[in-house]
């Protein structure tokens, strides 16, 4: 029986799926499954009652979860005052965060920071949200600076900021006379974003709660979507603050702001409660409070044309 089984025993334990705990872990369902099922084999008990409603523990299984939790949790501290004994020497810091998420913490910012700290190293890194999210609670990262709010109660969680939705359309667009759209007016537009699986769901839901289902194409990337909007007539969907960075020149293209307050774009700076315990993470996230405070300050003026 190895630690990683008990982590992933504790994570269906609590989410109840299957598919639920392998998302918030960053590891695939048949993975997650095969992990368990090995688990139970190594025991010869059945954890957990496979349900419609979702997996049930067995008596065995709550037995299994009494005693893992105190298990992984002691290990979880024997970790920190490892990790604490070894920063008398050096400390490091592991930041993460989404490339769109760079220009409020860039990573120079960052080494500015550790250059005021004796001993400190400090690496940068970029994943999607939800891989930051699961990495910091496992360890694998110090912090990071996801697009919130954080979906993890046990994290220590700073929301910084709030940005604004905007929509990408040709200048031609009836919608385009408008000053601000609202969700009603995406009703029969082609959309089209690239927007994360979290931000997805969240639109998909306001506008089934708003009457109508959005007939929305995800891309990878915005070059697509300000692409497809010029030249095939699609409504993109993006952040206000890309209207900071460099922007290619298309002279039939306005952006407004979708004034939908549910449609926000939350900023969260994120840590686990035994780092947050370091006198230095500490000072570490009440520097990158201020940064990107001081980053959000911007805000644009509608219509925006490129």
């Amino acid at each position: 029986m190895e630690l990683r089984q008990l982590r992933y025993f504790l994570e269906v334990c609590q989410y109840g799926s299957i598919l639920q705990a392998s998302r918030h872990i960053f590891l695939s369902q048949q993975a997650l499954s095969r992990a368990i099922a090995s688990l139970e084999q190594e025991l010869g008990l059945t954890l957990f009652l496979r349900t419609p409603q979702g997996l049930v523990l067995t008596e065995a299984g709550k037995r299994m979860q009494e005693l893992a939790k105190p298990v992984v949790d002691s290990m979880d501290t024997l970790i920190e005052e490892l990790s604490q004994s070894s920063a008398v020497q050096k400390s490091s810091i592991r930041f993460g965060t989404t490339p769109a998420l760079q220009f409020f913490i860039p990573p120079d910012s960052l080494l500015k920071f550790g250059d005021q700290v004796p001993n400190l190293h400090i690496d940068f890194f970029e994943y999607p949200f939800d891989q930051c999210e699961s990495m910091v609670k496992s360890g694998e990262l110090t912090a990071a600076l996801i697009n919130g709010p954080a979906v993890d109660p046990g994290l220590v969680v700073f929301d910084l900021a709030y940005r604004q939705r905007v929509a990408i359309l040709s200048k031609d667009s009836p919608l385009a006379q408008k000053l601000s759209l609202t969700l009603q007016d995406l009703a029969g537009q082609k959309l089209i974003s690239n927007i994360n699986n979290r931000c997805y769901d969240n639109l998909c839901a306001l506008c089934l709660s708003s009457g109508f289902t959005p007939n929305i194409h995800r891309v990878s990337d915005n070059s697509t979507v300000y692409e497809l909007c010029s030249t095939q007539g699609y409504v993109g969907i993006t952040i206000d603050f890309i209207l900071l960075m460099p922007l290619p020149h298309y002279s039939n293209l306005v952006i407004l702001p979708i004034a939908d307050s549910e449609l926000s774009y939350p900023l969260s700076l994120i840590t686990s409660p035994s780092q947050y315990k370091r006198k230095i993470i500490q000072r570490f996230m009440e520097y990158c409070c201020t940064i990107i405070s001081e980053k959000n300050t911007f805000l644009p003026q509608y219509p925006f044309y490129f």
